[in-house]
């Protein structure tokens, strides 16, 4: 009986560790795909951020007329079909809760991005500022969730470059424009690249 005990002791403790060993290969697996996700994610917005600022950027040196910076709104235009055209190409799989940890920041953050320009229409504000700041810490918590390092270095280098925005002030204001297209690079282009070469055989 004692023996019959001990046995099924043994066999419950042995489940539990098997079942601990499958949820953590199961959360491993899951990083491992939001890294590759997150790195198609992080292309196809940071290329479309970076085209657009040098765009906006290339149009005032052109017509000198502040009226050009409504070409930002391209960014949305543009970055929303690119990710629904990514989505529909990807299997359609259930979402894990990192999926959905992934997917509140970036909601957030995209509302605020939509709701900034608004409000810089009723007074002066920082408006690249404040939206890199707000990108910037979205990359970093992103590349914590999915243990990235590329990635929260990234944002970490970006949170820092964005201030650079705030001196660029007066007759160098569309300078601000380069400034965030540098950010963009250092915090989406180049750890988006990173993150898609480590998972490139999944």
């Amino acid at each position: 009986m004692i023996q019959k005990n001990k046995t099924i002791v043994e066999e419950k403790l042995l489940n539990e560790k098997e079942s601990l060993e499958l949820i953590s290969q199961m959360i491993l697996n899951a990083q491992k795909k939001m890294k590759a996700k997150s790195g198609s994610m992080f292309l196809i917005w940071g290329y479309t951020c970076f085209l657009v600022a040098i765009s906006v950027f290339t149009a005032y040196q052109i017509f000198g007329t502040p009226m050009v910076c409504f070409l930002w709104w391209l960014l949305p235009l543009i970055g929303y079909p690119l990710t629904l055209r990514y989505y529909r190409k990807k299997d359609v799989q259930a979402k894990t809760i990192i999926d959905r940890v992934i997917s509140s920041i970036w909601i957030v953050i995209g509302i605020s991005c939509m709701v900034v320009p608004v409000a810089g229409m009723f007074g002066a504000f920082p408006i690249l500022f404040v939206e890199s700041l707000m990108v910037s810490i979205g990359i970093t918590l992103t590349g914590m969730v999915i243990r990235a390092k590329p990635v929260v270095m990234g944002g970490i280098i970006g949170f820092i470059a964005a201030y650079s925005i705030l001196f660029l002030k007066g007759d160098l204001w569309q300078w601000q424009m380069i400034a965030f297209a540098f950010m963009v690079l250092v915090s989406m282009i180049i750890p988006g690249h990173l993150a898609n070469r480590a998972t490139k055989n999944l």
